[in-house]
């Protein structure tokens, strides 16, 4: 599609962006679920051609701020001030900062040749630590093919809507340790009931036959 831009101005003409905010495709959506200890490659979706490398954004971990500021990026109003939801996120977004996140994890993330990341291992209490922007995955990312930021920022294409779902080890410790702190409680006094049922339940059965010959008026025997 061929879009008229606004003099003096990134954004589309109204006619522009009434057609870009119908035609402009939405991300595709990708969930990672990872646990300690394993490999986590996140690949950025491609549509068409590729025209520099990939960047990644931080979007919200809120489901519904997620889908208000999605719903926004593709609007008519969007593409008329900033021609783009790739150029949307670049100036409201915070962006990833790969280098420090290179550096700071001493070799356990790299990117392959496509620019995808890959933790060798996950370590969630440093990945997940969200008082510091370089450390990852941070929940929810969005990948973009090309710079929403430099002149050719209407070829930038916001490809994925990439959600993590990590899960700690202390939570599977936590878990453990609180099923076993319960069951050490409740045991002594589930054995102590049970053995309170099962002698009245041994005294019931030698005393009924007692009872009810006496109530029928006869001699109760003991045939043992």
């Amino acid at each position: 599609n061929h879009y008229k831009y606004k003099a003096g101005s990134r954004g589309l003409d109204e006619e522009s962006a009434s057609r870009a905010a119908a035609a402009v495709s939405r991300p595709v959506k990708r969930k990672y679920k990872t646990r300690d200890g394993e490999r986590l490659i996140l690949t950025c979706p491609v549509r068409g051609s590729v025209h520099s490398p990939i960047s990644w954004f931080f979007l919200d971990t809120d489901p519904e701020k997620a889908h208000n500021f999605t719903v926004t990026a593709f609007s008519k109003e969007t593409f008329d001030k900033v021609a783009s939801p790739a150029a949307w996120i670049a100036l409201w977004r915070e962006q990833l900062n790969l280098s420090d996140l290179f550096i700071n994890s001493s070799g356990r993330v790299t990117l392959d040749p496509a620019f995808n990341i890959i933790y060798h291992e996950v370590r969630t209490a440093d990945d997940t630590n969200r008082s510091n922007p370089g450390n990852m995955p941070r929940q929810h990312l969005a990948c973009i093919h090309g710079d929403a930021r430099k002149e050719l920022f209407m070829r930038a294409d916001w490809a994925g809507d990439i959600y993590i779902e990590a899960i700690p080890r202390w939570q599977y410790y936590f878990v453990i340790t609180g099923i076993g702190t319960v069951l050490s409680t409740l045991m002594p006094a589930f054995l102590s009931i049970s053995t309170v049922c099962i002698v009245i339940w041994v005294l019931n059965s030698e005393i009924k036959p007692k009872m009810e010959a006496a109530t029928a008026g006869h001699a109760y025997r003991d045939t043992h």
